[in-house]
């Protein structure tokens, strides 16, 4: 083996090891992009209940065919982000219910909802199904639905406004119960 043909075999090696550290520079520089690049995590509204969790869960059951489906549009449904939100079409949500016991008896229930909708980017390969943010109101009108069926089920307020925590700041006012004085029949005649 001449020194030339050596030399061309250690510059080959050479630029073969140069191109492998480029390319795992590259894909790490890639990943930290991929992974700082913010998405969508759906913030959960939850809100104490008097019943307890196998009565919420039972009442659930009733609410089950409107925790998904299509949405008319996603404007009062979801947050805008990246794009304007007349960019999408086709939105559909699904809800998630989490159910936990208090010590008290009661229950806290946790809702989560996604929203997704087909983004129609001018460049068709940038178009595709994304995950949204949603703004709250589909998780509070489940939970005001799931208020409006225990209360039937039984005649009386079942939740607790000012226990819940939601995405927006909504608070209703606080009432309290009349005093006992006032529950009493007025005197017969």
């Amino acid at each position: 083996m001449t020194l030339r043909s050596h030399s061309l075999l250690f510059a080959r090696k050479s630029f073969r090891g140069d191109l492998r550290a480029l390319l795992v520079l590259f894909l790490a520089a890639a990943l930290s992009y991929v992974q700082a690049q913010p998405s969508p995590q759906p913030a959960p509204v939850e809100r104490t209940f008097r019943q307890s969790k196998t009565a919420i869960e039972k009442a659930l059951k009733e609410l089950e065919p409107s925790m998904g489906g299509r949405l008319p549009a996603l404007d009062g449904f979801a947050l805008p982000g990246e794009h304007p939100l007349s960019r999408y079409q086709r939105a559909y949500y699904q809800s998630s219910v989490q159910v936990n016991a208090t010590a008290s008896g009661g229950s806290v229930v946790r809702v989560t909802t996604k929203v997704t909708a087909w983004y129609a980017d001018p460049t068709a390969s940038h178009s595709g199904y994304q995950l949204l943010t949603s703004n709250g109101r589909l998780e509070s009108d489940l939970l005001d639905q799931l208020s409006d069926i225990l209360a039937n089920n039984s005649g009386a307020p079942s939740a607790s406004r000012e226990n819940t925590r939601e995405t927006a700041t909504e608070t209703a006012p606080v009432t309290t119960p009349p005093p006992a004085a006032a529950k009493r029949a007025a005197p017969a005649e």
